[in-house]
């Protein structure tokens, strides 16, 4: 009993001893320099995920409270694990990362110094883990897979971090080059259990993490390429869609033409006309006949104005339909319509207007790919027709990519990616210039890559045990 209160006694006189010691002239430079390496280990680090990255500041973190003990070596820590302010948009890592330096140089100063997998195992099972979960699920609002994700990569980050920093400080000479003079170097020997886990485990994580970060790259172009693929699969669905609503109604004003357009029906198809704008053919505005050479033969209701700046796509030519640009008001309508040119017998054209109305029985809305926003463009990207509720406008296309992101949402890199959307878009008529623009969410495609970084992470413990 007694043994075991001197015993202690003992290792608070050494922690006190430790944490009260002001680091000389070797070990102010030694801070310094290890500060300096953990920032650009944590700059140059490995992104597993979006903003999920492997970081390796965490290193020098460990060896400094080797080498300088838990005070110092924990406010190195603190600067070190600042980066993530920049690198993730919040404080919370930095205050979980600041809180491990200092548990595992607390309990370590009770310990044998080679027992830092150890303290840093229970850290991060007893409070690392439980402080993710209540920072990211209570203050971020992350689900509860993202933050799972987040505490199995910061603790096989923390181990891995703790694993290599005893191994640089077994077999190289830093803690007798940065002890100062006259003094042991603390914990430089190291047991032959103690040396051949460390070796063992650094050689298990290091191939093991290589080789996650290759596969999980692989599996996230895959689900990227996924989710790109469904979303031209869309587009292409809702422009044959669009497609087979114009050419149904230009074919069957085609048919009408053919049959009523001679001198002594002409009244009739004028009729005719003016009982489709009013309800057979709702979207219908007016159309007109004109000639091989342009001139207008017939018109009703009264026609829109602007046809003859189009007068060359009036002109024999494919005979696949042209869609002019949309007017968004005139002296017919204040709605937003466009033109559909299609070719007659004779040389002559159809030139038919139309509201966004004829496309309003069309299945575009949220179905089984979870389509947020359908628009159709116009050849000058005028919008002729949207569905969906999504504010298009605050989004911005990340450079090289069909990924919609907030601007400037000032959200951790995580929560931007669970908001992001992915767009395709495709060409109504070829030779158009009209085009559908689809947005889905990427909700699906970011579920399923953090299951699969989740399975890879998991194993991680397991080997090292």
């Amino acid at each position: 009993m007694r043994s075991n209160v001197q015993n202690i006694e003992g290792s608070l006189l050494a922690l006190a001893r430790d944490c009260c010691r002001i680091p000389d002239a070797k070990g102010v430079r030694t801070l310094f320099g290890l500060t300096a390496l953990g920032l650009l280990g944590n700059h140059f680090n490995i992104e597993l995920y979006f903003g999920v990255n492997f970081l390796f500041g965490g290193i020098a973190t460990m060896i400094a409270i080797r080498i300088t003990g838990p005070l110092w070596g924990a406010l190195a820590g603190l600067v070190i694990g600042s980066y993530t302010l920049f690198l993730w948009g919040h404080p919370y890592a930095f205050v979980i990362f600041g809180l491990e330096a200092f548990t595992v140089g607390i309990v370590t100063s009770f310990l044998k110094k080679e027992w830092f997998v150890l303290a840093d195992l229970g850290f991060w099972l007893l409070v690392g883990m439980p402080l993710v979960a209540v920072f990211y699920f209570y203050q971020l609002g992350l689900p509860e897979m993202s933050v799972l994700l987040i505490a199995l990569k910061q603790s096989v980050n923390g181990i891995f971090n703790v694993v290599f920093a005893n191994l640089l400080v077994q077999i190289t000479p830093l803690l007798r080059l940065t002890t100062p003079s006259g003094e042991d170097p603390v914990g430089a020997t190291w047991s032959m259990r103690s040396s051949i886990n460390n070796i063992i485990s650094a050689f298990i994580i290091l191939p093991l993490l290589i080789s996650m970060a290759m596969s999980s790259q692989g599996k996230k172009d895959e689900i990227l390429e996924n989710i790109n693929l469904q979303a031209l699969l869309v587009a292409n669905d809702v422009a044959h869609q669009i497609g087979i609503v114009l050419n149904s109604n230009l074919s069957f004003l085609q048919s009408q033409i053919e049959i009523f357009f001679t001198d002594r029906k002409q009244d009739r198809l004028r009729s005719n006309v003016g009982d489709w704008v009013t309800g057979a053919m709702s979207g219908l505005i007016n159309i007109a006949i004109h000639d091989a050479k342009g001139k207008i033969l017939f018109s009703h209701l009264e026609m829109r104005p602007g046809a003859s700046e189009y007068l060359e796509m009036l002109l024999p030519g494919p005979e696949e339909p042209a869609l002019l640009s949309v007017f968004h008001s005139d002296n017919i309508t204040d709605e937003p319509h466009f033109t559909a040119v299609a070719a007659l017998s004779n040389g002559r054209r159809l030139v038919a207007s139309f509201s966004a109305k004829i496309f309003k029985a069309m299945n575009i809305d949220n179905g089984p790919n979870k389509v947020a926003y359908v628009e159709l463009l116009d050849g000058n990207g005028n919008s002729v027709l949207s569905r969906g509720n999504f504010a298009i406008d605050k989004f911005i296309l990340e450079a090289g990519s069909h990924q919609l992101k907030l601007i400037d949402s000032g959200l951790p890199p995580m929560v931007h990616a669970r908001n992001s959307f992915w767009t395709r878009s495709s060409s109504v008529f070829v030779n158009s210039g009209w085009q559908v623009k689809v947005v889905l969410p990427m909700t699906d495609a970011i579920d399923l890559l953090q299951k699969d970084y989740i399975e890879k992470l998991a194993t991680v413990p397991d080997l090292i045990g």
